[in-house]
Protein backbone atom coordinates (compact mmCIF):
# COMPACT_ATOMS: atom_id res chain seq x y z
CA UNK A 1 0.00 0.00 0.00
CA UNK A 2 1.78 3.60 -1.09
CA UNK A 3 2.28 5.68 1.77
CA UNK A 4 0.68 9.17 2.43
CA UNK A 5 3.00 11.81 2.10
CA UNK A 6 3.37 14.38 4.68
CA UNK A 7 4.73 18.24 3.83
CA UNK A 8 5.88 20.08 7.25
CA UNK A 9 5.96 23.88 6.41
CA UNK A 10 7.89 25.91 9.08
CA UNK A 11 10.48 28.43 9.56
CA UNK A 12 13.20 29.18 12.62
CA UNK A 13 16.15 31.31 13.44
CA UNK A 14 17.96 33.31 15.62
CA UNK A 15 15.30 36.33 15.26
CA UNK A 16 11.93 34.16 15.43
CA UNK A 17 13.53 31.33 17.45
CA UNK A 18 13.55 27.72 16.52
CA UNK A 19 9.85 26.87 18.41
CA UNK A 20 7.62 26.26 15.75
CA UNK A 21 10.00 23.76 13.42
CA UNK A 22 10.99 21.82 16.94
CA UNK A 23 7.30 20.99 17.00
CA UNK A 24 6.74 20.53 14.01
CA UNK A 25 10.07 17.83 13.54
CA UNK A 26 8.69 16.17 16.64
CA UNK A 27 5.55 15.45 14.71
CA UNK A 28 7.22 14.28 11.72
CA UNK A 29 9.40 11.81 14.11
CA UNK A 30 6.31 10.74 15.65
CA UNK A 31 4.70 9.71 12.12
CA UNK A 32 7.63 8.76 10.08
CA UNK A 33 7.41 5.33 10.41
CA UNK A 34 3.79 5.44 8.75
CA UNK A 35 4.30 8.53 6.97
CA UNK A 36 6.60 9.81 3.73
CA UNK A 37 8.01 13.07 5.83
CA UNK A 38 9.07 16.09 3.87
CA UNK A 39 9.90 19.44 5.35
CA UNK A 40 9.96 22.79 3.51
CA UNK A 41 11.67 25.58 4.86
CA UNK A 42 13.45 28.70 4.45
CA UNK A 43 17.43 28.61 4.36
CA UNK A 44 17.88 26.48 7.61
CA UNK A 45 21.03 26.49 8.98
CA UNK A 46 23.71 23.32 8.77
CA UNK A 47 22.93 22.59 11.96
CA UNK A 48 18.91 22.31 11.69
CA UNK A 49 19.38 20.80 7.95
CA UNK A 50 21.36 18.15 9.83
CA UNK A 51 18.81 17.68 12.21
CA UNK A 52 15.56 17.88 9.80
CA UNK A 53 17.35 15.24 7.13
CA UNK A 54 17.76 12.95 10.23
CA UNK A 55 13.82 12.54 9.87
CA UNK A 56 13.04 13.24 7.05
CA UNK A 57 13.18 11.74 3.54
CA UNK A 58 13.38 14.97 2.25
CA UNK A 59 14.12 18.49 2.81
CA UNK A 60 13.01 21.68 0.87
CA UNK A 61 15.12 24.66 1.06
CA UNK A 62 12.83 27.52 0.03
CA UNK A 63 14.58 30.97 -0.44
CA UNK A 64 14.03 33.71 2.49
CA UNK A 65 10.47 35.29 0.56
CA UNK A 66 8.98 38.76 2.51
CA UNK A 67 5.55 38.20 3.00
CA UNK A 68 4.24 39.77 -0.28
CA UNK A 69 5.76 36.54 -1.72
CA UNK A 70 4.63 33.84 0.21
CA UNK A 71 1.91 33.80 -2.09
CA UNK A 72 4.08 32.54 -5.11
CA UNK A 73 5.17 29.72 -2.43
CA UNK A 74 2.24 28.62 -2.15
CA UNK A 75 1.55 28.51 -5.30
CA UNK A 76 4.66 26.77 -6.12
CA UNK A 77 3.55 24.16 -3.66
CA UNK A 78 0.52 23.33 -4.11
CA UNK A 79 1.19 22.77 -8.00
CA UNK A 80 4.20 20.38 -6.94
CA UNK A 81 1.12 18.46 -5.19
CA UNK A 82 -1.38 15.67 -6.24
CA UNK A 83 -4.09 16.67 -3.84
CA UNK A 84 -4.09 13.41 -2.00
CA UNK A 85 -1.02 14.91 0.60
CA UNK A 86 -1.37 16.17 3.98
CA UNK A 87 0.30 19.53 4.83
CA UNK A 88 1.30 20.27 8.09
CA UNK A 89 1.33 24.46 8.53
CA UNK A 90 3.02 26.01 11.91
CA UNK A 91 3.70 29.76 11.60
CA UNK A 92 1.86 33.03 11.75
CA UNK A 93 2.76 34.32 8.51
CA UNK A 94 0.39 31.03 6.95
CA UNK A 95 -2.42 33.56 6.63
CA UNK A 96 -6.13 32.70 5.35
CA UNK A 97 -4.91 33.28 1.64
CA UNK A 98 -2.11 30.98 1.91
CA UNK A 99 -3.98 28.36 3.45
CA UNK A 100 -6.73 28.51 0.49
CA UNK A 101 -4.19 27.94 -2.07
CA UNK A 102 -3.32 24.95 -0.63
CA UNK A 103 -6.68 23.41 -0.23
CA UNK A 104 -7.18 24.00 -3.68
CA UNK A 105 -6.40 21.06 -5.43
CA UNK A 106 -8.27 19.05 -1.73
CA UNK A 107 -5.01 18.28 0.26
CA UNK A 108 -5.72 17.92 3.45
CA UNK A 109 -4.51 20.75 5.80
CA UNK A 110 -3.31 20.89 9.85
CA UNK A 111 -2.30 23.77 11.69
CA UNK A 112 -0.18 23.76 14.67
CA UNK A 113 -1.12 27.18 16.18
CA UNK A 114 -1.31 28.94 19.40
CA UNK A 115 -2.43 32.10 18.84
CA UNK A 116 -5.94 31.62 17.46
CA UNK A 117 -5.63 34.91 15.38
CA UNK A 118 -6.80 34.54 12.31
CA UNK A 119 -9.62 32.82 10.15
CA UNK A 120 -7.87 28.78 9.46
CA UNK A 121 -9.16 26.92 6.13
CA UNK A 122 -7.64 23.82 8.27
CA UNK A 123 -9.27 20.16 8.20
CA UNK A 124 -6.97 19.97 11.77
CA UNK A 125 -6.27 22.20 14.18
CA UNK A 126 -3.62 21.39 17.06
CA UNK A 127 -2.98 23.34 19.95
CA UNK A 128 -1.00 22.28 22.56
CA UNK A 129 -2.59 24.43 25.32
CA UNK A 130 -4.97 22.90 27.68
CA UNK A 131 -8.26 25.22 28.63
CA UNK A 132 -8.52 26.48 24.95
CA UNK A 133 -12.14 26.22 23.45
CA UNK A 134 -12.87 26.04 19.46
CA UNK A 135 -14.94 29.21 19.73
CA UNK A 136 -11.70 31.02 20.46
CA UNK A 137 -11.51 30.47 15.93
CA UNK A 138 -12.17 31.08 12.66
CA UNK A 139 -12.61 28.20 11.29
CA UNK A 140 -14.41 26.37 9.00
CA UNK A 141 -17.34 24.23 9.43
CA UNK A 142 -15.52 21.00 8.68
CA UNK A 143 -12.34 21.96 10.98
CA UNK A 144 -11.75 19.53 13.52
CA UNK A 145 -10.22 21.37 17.24
CA UNK A 146 -7.03 18.65 18.87
CA UNK A 147 -6.35 20.99 22.01
CA UNK A 148 -4.59 20.71 24.95
CA UNK A 149 -1.57 18.43 26.49
CA UNK A 150 -3.51 15.33 24.90
CA UNK A 151 -1.76 16.26 21.81
CA UNK A 152 1.62 17.53 22.85
CA UNK A 153 4.24 17.46 20.26
CA UNK A 154 6.94 15.93 22.50
CA UNK A 155 10.37 14.16 21.12
CA UNK A 156 10.40 10.66 21.68
CA UNK A 157 12.54 10.48 24.42
CA UNK A 158 10.14 12.51 26.28
CA UNK A 159 7.59 10.65 24.65
CA UNK A 160 9.63 7.72 26.38
CA UNK A 161 9.64 9.68 29.35
CA UNK A 162 5.76 9.57 30.42
CA UNK A 163 5.84 5.86 30.37
CA UNK A 164 8.35 5.40 33.11
CA UNK A 165 7.52 5.88 37.22
CA UNK A 166 8.89 9.18 37.05
CA UNK A 167 12.47 10.47 37.72
CA UNK A 168 14.98 9.99 40.76
CA UNK A 169 15.50 13.58 42.30
CA UNK A 170 19.20 14.40 42.36
CA UNK A 171 20.88 14.56 44.89
CA UNK A 172 22.21 18.24 44.50
CA UNK A 173 19.86 20.65 43.98
CA UNK A 174 20.32 21.77 40.43
CA UNK A 175 18.26 23.94 38.37
CA UNK A 176 17.96 23.65 34.45
CA UNK A 177 17.66 27.23 32.85
CA UNK A 178 16.47 26.97 28.92
CA UNK A 179 14.72 29.58 27.15
CA UNK A 180 14.60 28.05 23.62
CA UNK A 181 17.30 27.09 20.86
CA UNK A 182 17.78 31.07 20.09
CA UNK A 183 15.75 33.32 23.24
CA UNK A 184 17.07 36.50 20.89
CA UNK A 185 16.14 38.74 24.14
CA UNK A 186 18.81 36.54 26.15
CA UNK A 187 16.14 35.87 29.02
CA UNK A 188 18.76 33.24 29.43
CA UNK A 189 21.66 35.40 30.95
CA UNK A 190 19.17 37.66 32.75
CA UNK A 191 17.92 34.72 34.87
CA UNK A 192 21.36 33.15 35.21
CA UNK A 193 22.53 36.57 36.56
CA UNK A 194 19.66 36.77 39.00
CA UNK A 195 19.78 33.29 40.46
CA UNK A 196 23.14 33.67 41.09
CA UNK A 197 22.53 36.76 42.92
CA UNK A 198 20.18 35.26 45.23
CA UNK A 199 22.10 32.04 45.86
CA UNK A 200 26.01 31.84 44.89
CA UNK A 201 25.98 28.41 45.71
CA UNK A 202 22.94 27.07 43.71
CA UNK A 203 24.24 24.94 40.84
CA UNK A 204 22.60 25.73 36.95
CA UNK A 205 22.58 23.73 34.58
CA UNK A 206 22.26 26.29 31.29
CA UNK A 207 20.98 25.19 27.98
CA UNK A 208 21.20 27.12 24.51
CA UNK A 209 21.07 26.25 20.95
CA UNK A 210 21.83 26.88 17.62
CA UNK A 211 20.26 29.79 17.02
CA UNK A 212 21.84 31.69 20.39
CA UNK A 213 23.09 35.07 19.61
CA UNK A 214 24.44 36.01 22.75
CA UNK A 215 27.27 33.67 23.68
CA UNK A 216 30.24 36.09 24.77
CA UNK A 217 28.08 37.42 26.83
CA UNK A 218 27.63 34.32 28.61
CA UNK A 219 31.02 33.08 28.84
CA UNK A 220 31.92 36.52 29.97
CA UNK A 221 29.26 35.52 32.98
CA UNK A 222 30.55 32.55 33.30
CA UNK A 223 34.40 32.51 33.31
CA UNK A 224 34.52 33.14 37.01
CA UNK A 225 31.13 31.50 38.49
CA UNK A 226 31.30 27.92 39.85
CA UNK A 227 28.51 25.46 39.86
CA UNK A 228 27.32 26.36 36.63
CA UNK A 229 27.15 24.00 33.36
CA UNK A 230 26.76 25.14 29.77
CA UNK A 231 25.30 23.08 27.28
CA UNK A 232 25.14 24.04 23.49
CA UNK A 233 23.38 21.96 20.87
CA UNK A 234 21.81 19.46 22.84
CA UNK A 235 19.91 16.94 21.35
CA UNK A 236 17.06 15.06 22.21
CA UNK A 237 18.33 12.37 24.07
CA UNK A 238 20.73 14.84 26.19
CA UNK A 239 18.14 17.17 26.88
CA UNK A 240 15.83 14.22 28.52
CA UNK A 241 18.96 13.10 30.61
CA UNK A 242 19.65 16.55 31.84
CA UNK A 243 16.47 17.00 32.65
CA UNK A 244 15.58 14.02 34.94
CA UNK A 245 18.79 15.00 36.51
CA UNK A 246 17.50 18.38 37.70
CA UNK A 247 15.01 18.78 40.53
CA UNK A 248 13.74 22.32 39.17
CA UNK A 249 13.85 24.16 35.64
CA UNK A 250 13.26 27.61 34.81
CA UNK A 251 12.08 27.81 30.90
CA UNK A 252 9.83 29.78 28.64
CA UNK A 253 6.13 28.81 28.86
CA UNK A 254 6.43 26.65 25.45
CA UNK A 255 7.38 22.97 24.26
CA UNK A 256 10.17 22.92 26.71
CA UNK A 257 8.07 23.47 29.76
CA UNK A 258 5.74 20.73 28.31
CA UNK A 259 8.89 18.22 28.18
CA UNK A 260 10.12 19.16 31.48
CA UNK A 261 6.79 18.32 32.40
CA UNK A 262 7.04 14.72 30.78
CA UNK A 263 10.28 14.07 33.31
CA UNK A 264 8.25 15.56 36.20
CA UNK A 265 10.28 18.34 38.09
CA UNK A 266 9.81 21.53 40.12
CA UNK A 267 9.25 23.77 37.26
CA UNK A 268 9.34 27.58 37.32
CA UNK A 269 8.06 29.58 33.85
CA UNK A 270 8.41 32.63 32.54
CA UNK A 271 6.02 34.40 29.60
CA UNK A 272 8.54 35.14 26.85
CA UNK A 273 6.50 36.26 23.70
CA UNK A 274 2.54 36.78 23.30
CA UNK A 275 2.38 33.41 21.64
CA UNK A 276 2.91 31.81 24.77
CA UNK A 277 -0.12 33.31 27.13
CA UNK A 278 -2.43 30.46 26.98
CA UNK A 279 -0.12 27.62 27.70
CA UNK A 280 1.37 29.59 30.46
CA UNK A 281 -1.71 30.03 31.67
CA UNK A 282 -3.27 26.72 31.45
CA UNK A 283 0.27 25.38 33.08
CA UNK A 284 -0.10 28.06 36.06
CA UNK A 285 -4.33 27.21 36.39
CA UNK A 286 -3.47 23.47 36.40
CA UNK A 287 -0.97 23.25 38.97
CA UNK A 288 1.67 22.26 36.94
CA UNK A 289 4.04 24.79 37.16
CA UNK A 290 4.92 28.03 38.95
CA UNK A 291 5.82 31.50 37.85
CA UNK A 292 9.24 32.19 37.59
CA UNK A 293 8.75 35.22 40.18
CA UNK A 294 7.81 33.11 43.15
CA UNK A 295 11.60 31.26 42.54
CA UNK A 296 13.50 34.11 44.35
CA UNK A 297 11.58 33.88 47.69
CA UNK A 298 12.35 30.31 47.56
CA UNK A 299 16.16 30.71 46.53
CA UNK A 300 15.76 33.83 49.75
CA UNK A 301 15.31 30.64 52.16
CA UNK A 302 17.95 28.65 54.60
CA UNK A 303 17.65 25.39 52.82
CA UNK A 304 16.54 24.79 49.78
CA UNK A 305 13.80 22.43 48.29
CA UNK A 306 12.84 21.83 45.00
CA UNK A 307 9.73 19.30 46.09
CA UNK A 308 6.62 19.56 45.58
CA UNK A 309 4.90 16.36 45.52
CA UNK A 310 1.11 17.55 44.32
CA UNK A 311 2.54 19.51 41.53
CA UNK A 312 4.90 15.77 40.32
CA UNK A 313 1.59 13.93 40.73
CA UNK A 314 -0.43 16.32 38.40
CA UNK A 315 2.71 16.27 35.84
CA UNK A 316 2.23 12.45 35.74
CA UNK A 317 -1.61 12.26 36.04
CA UNK A 318 -1.80 14.48 32.89
CA UNK A 319 1.27 13.42 30.92
CA UNK A 320 0.75 9.98 30.71
CA UNK A 321 1.53 8.98 27.44
CA UNK A 322 -1.59 9.25 25.24
CA UNK A 323 -0.44 11.68 23.54
CA UNK A 324 1.59 9.91 20.95
CA UNK A 325 -1.37 7.65 19.94
CA UNK A 326 -4.05 10.51 19.70
CA UNK A 327 -1.61 11.71 17.54
CA UNK A 328 -1.08 8.79 15.14
CA UNK A 329 -4.96 7.88 15.31
CA UNK A 330 -5.89 11.69 13.89
CA UNK A 331 -3.02 11.36 11.18
CA UNK A 332 -4.86 7.85 9.80
CA UNK A 333 -8.02 9.23 9.57
CA UNK A 334 -6.76 12.27 7.91
CA UNK A 335 -4.98 9.90 5.52
CA UNK A 336 -8.14 8.07 4.94
CA UNK A 337 -9.55 11.57 3.86
CA UNK A 338 -6.28 12.39 1.82
CA UNK A 339 -6.13 9.12 -0.13
CA UNK A 340 -9.76 9.54 -1.30
CA UNK A 341 -10.23 9.19 -4.91
CA UNK A 342 -13.26 9.15 -7.43
CA UNK A 343 -14.00 6.74 -10.45
CA UNK A 344 -17.39 6.72 -12.65
CA UNK A 345 -19.41 3.46 -11.45
CA UNK A 346 -19.33 0.82 -14.03
CA UNK A 347 -21.92 -2.63 -14.35
CA UNK A 348 -18.99 -4.14 -12.81
CA UNK A 349 -19.81 -2.49 -9.25
CA UNK A 350 -23.35 -4.05 -9.44
CA UNK A 351 -22.74 -6.43 -6.89
CA UNK A 352 -21.03 -4.09 -4.46
CA UNK A 353 -23.83 -1.49 -4.51
CA UNK A 354 -26.40 -3.70 -3.92
CA UNK A 355 -25.01 -4.60 -0.97
CA UNK A 356 -24.24 -1.04 -0.11
CA UNK A 357 -27.95 -0.12 -1.03
CA UNK A 358 -28.95 -3.20 1.37
CA UNK A 359 -27.14 -2.36 4.37
CA UNK A 360 -29.73 -2.20 7.05
CA UNK A 361 -27.96 0.68 8.19
CA UNK A 362 -28.43 2.56 4.54
CA UNK A 363 -32.55 1.09 4.61
CA UNK A 364 -32.92 2.45 7.55
CA UNK A 365 -32.08 6.12 6.92
CA UNK A 366 -33.58 5.96 3.24
CA UNK A 367 -36.78 7.55 2.27
CA UNK A 368 -38.38 3.47 0.74
CA UNK A 369 -36.65 1.76 3.55
CA UNK A 370 -37.87 -1.66 1.84
CA UNK A 371 -35.19 -3.71 0.76
CA UNK A 372 -34.10 -3.68 -2.79
CA UNK A 373 -34.35 -6.98 -5.09
CA UNK A 374 -31.37 -7.52 -7.26
CA UNK A 375 -33.15 -7.30 -10.58
CA UNK A 376 -34.93 -3.99 -9.75
CA UNK A 377 -31.37 -2.94 -8.20
CA UNK A 378 -29.77 -3.75 -11.71
CA UNK A 379 -32.04 -1.99 -14.06
CA UNK A 380 -32.13 1.31 -11.88
CA UNK A 381 -28.20 1.09 -12.38
CA UNK A 382 -28.29 0.54 -16.10
CA UNK A 383 -30.70 3.63 -16.77
CA UNK A 384 -28.42 5.62 -14.26
CA UNK A 385 -25.30 5.00 -15.96
CA UNK A 386 -27.16 5.55 -19.38
CA UNK A 387 -28.55 8.67 -18.10
CA UNK A 388 -26.89 11.38 -19.73
CA UNK A 389 -27.79 13.71 -16.84
CA UNK A 390 -26.65 11.24 -14.29
CA UNK A 391 -22.78 10.90 -12.46
CA UNK A 392 -22.25 8.06 -10.14
CA UNK A 393 -19.02 8.01 -8.33
CA UNK A 394 -17.35 5.31 -6.42
CA UNK A 395 -14.77 6.72 -3.96
CA UNK A 396 -11.55 4.79 -3.27
CA UNK A 397 -8.84 4.72 -0.50
CA UNK A 398 -5.63 3.04 -1.55
CA UNK A 399 -7.97 1.13 -3.99
CA UNK A 400 -10.52 0.20 -1.70
CA UNK A 401 -14.43 0.95 -2.68
CA UNK A 402 -15.23 3.25 0.29
CA UNK A 403 -18.36 5.22 -0.84
CA UNK A 404 -21.19 6.61 -3.76
CA UNK A 405 -21.90 9.34 -4.46
CA UNK A 406 -24.78 10.50 -6.71
CA UNK A 407 -25.69 13.22 -8.52
CA UNK A 408 -28.72 13.84 -11.09
CA UNK A 409 -28.78 17.08 -12.67
CA UNK A 410 -32.05 18.97 -13.99
CA UNK A 411 -30.97 22.65 -14.89
CA UNK A 412 -27.95 23.79 -13.41
CA UNK A 413 -29.10 22.22 -10.36
CA UNK A 414 -27.45 18.72 -9.35
CA UNK A 415 -29.54 16.65 -6.65
CA UNK A 416 -26.74 15.01 -4.76
CA UNK A 417 -26.95 11.59 -2.77
CA UNK A 418 -24.11 9.07 -0.89
CA UNK A 419 -23.26 6.57 0.80
CA UNK A 420 -20.90 5.31 3.25
CA UNK A 421 -19.46 1.55 3.09
CA UNK A 422 -19.63 -0.33 6.65
CA UNK A 423 -16.09 -0.73 6.72
CA UNK A 424 -15.18 3.48 6.45
CA UNK A 425 -17.95 4.55 8.59
CA UNK A 426 -17.68 6.71 11.71
CA UNK A 427 -13.69 7.78 10.14
CA UNK A 428 -14.97 11.23 9.03
CA UNK A 429 -15.17 10.91 5.36
CA UNK A 430 -19.12 11.66 4.81
CA UNK A 431 -17.57 15.75 4.68
CA UNK A 432 -14.80 15.14 2.67
CA UNK A 433 -17.50 12.90 -0.01
CA UNK A 434 -19.27 15.50 -0.50
CA UNK A 435 -16.66 18.38 -0.59
CA UNK A 436 -14.29 16.36 -3.27
CA UNK A 437 -17.17 15.46 -5.79
CA UNK A 438 -18.09 19.28 -6.53
CA UNK A 439 -15.22 19.78 -8.48
CA UNK A 440 -15.99 16.37 -10.53
CA UNK A 441 -19.40 17.29 -11.04
CA UNK A 442 -17.98 20.54 -12.48
CA UNK A 443 -16.29 18.64 -14.49
CA UNK A 444 -18.90 16.63 -16.35
CA UNK A 445 -21.20 19.47 -16.06
CA UNK A 446 -20.06 23.12 -16.02
CA UNK A 447 -23.07 24.65 -16.22
CA UNK A 448 -24.35 23.20 -12.75
CA UNK A 449 -24.27 25.97 -10.54
CA UNK A 450 -25.78 24.56 -6.88
CA UNK A 451 -25.87 20.98 -6.10
CA UNK A 452 -29.40 20.05 -3.69
CA UNK A 453 -29.64 17.56 -1.03
CA UNK A 454 -32.21 16.00 1.29
CA UNK A 455 -31.33 14.42 4.97
CA UNK A 456 -33.84 13.04 7.09
CA UNK A 457 -33.48 14.84 10.68
CA UNK A 458 -32.89 11.51 12.01
CA UNK A 459 -29.93 10.85 10.14
CA UNK A 460 -27.59 12.98 11.91
CA UNK A 461 -24.53 11.60 10.89
CA UNK A 462 -25.21 12.81 7.52
CA UNK A 463 -26.73 16.45 8.89
CA UNK A 464 -23.52 16.91 10.51
CA UNK A 465 -21.54 15.70 7.22
CA UNK A 466 -23.29 18.13 5.29
CA UNK A 467 -23.18 21.05 7.82
CA UNK A 468 -19.19 20.17 7.72
CA UNK A 469 -19.03 20.16 4.24
CA UNK A 470 -20.51 24.08 4.78
CA UNK A 471 -23.80 23.08 2.54
CA UNK A 472 -26.75 25.99 3.53
CA UNK A 473 -29.52 24.24 6.03
CA UNK A 474 -32.61 25.44 4.10
CA UNK A 475 -34.43 23.87 7.08
CA UNK A 476 -37.35 21.61 6.43
CA UNK A 477 -39.12 20.68 3.53
CA UNK A 478 -42.10 19.57 3.98
CA UNK A 479 -42.68 17.40 0.89
CA UNK A 480 -39.71 15.16 1.96
CA UNK A 481 -39.99 15.73 5.24
CA UNK A 482 -36.55 16.48 5.34
CA UNK A 483 -33.78 19.13 5.34
CA UNK A 484 -32.62 20.59 2.31
CA UNK A 485 -29.06 21.23 2.18
CA UNK A 486 -27.86 23.77 -0.77
CA UNK A 487 -24.30 24.66 -1.98
CA UNK A 488 -23.51 27.04 -4.65
CA UNK A 489 -20.66 25.30 -6.75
Amino acid sequence: MQRTKIIFRADGNSRIGLGHVVRSLALAELLHDDFDCTFAIQEPSQTLLTQLNSVCEEVICLPSNQSEALFAEAQNIAEALTGQEIIVLDGYHFTTEYQQILKRKGNVLVCLDDLHDRKFMADAIINIAGGVKPEMYQATAYTRFCIGPEYALLRKPFRDAQKTVGKTPAKVAKILICFGGADPENYTLNFARKLHQLNPHLHLEIVTGSAYQHTELLKDFLAEKRGANWHQNLNAEEMCALMKNCEAALCSASSVAYEYCAVNGMLFIEKTAGNQTDLYNFLIAENLALPAEKLPALLSEKTVAFQDQKLIEKQRKIFNGQAEENLRRLFRQLALQARLFFRQATLEDATLLFDWANDPEVRRFSFNSEPIPFETHLNWLNGKLKNPDALLLIAEINTQPAALLRFDVEGNSALISYQIGAAYRGKGLGHRVLQLGLPVLKKHFAHVSQAIGYVQPVNVPSVRAFEKAEYKNLGMEEKNLAYKFLIEI
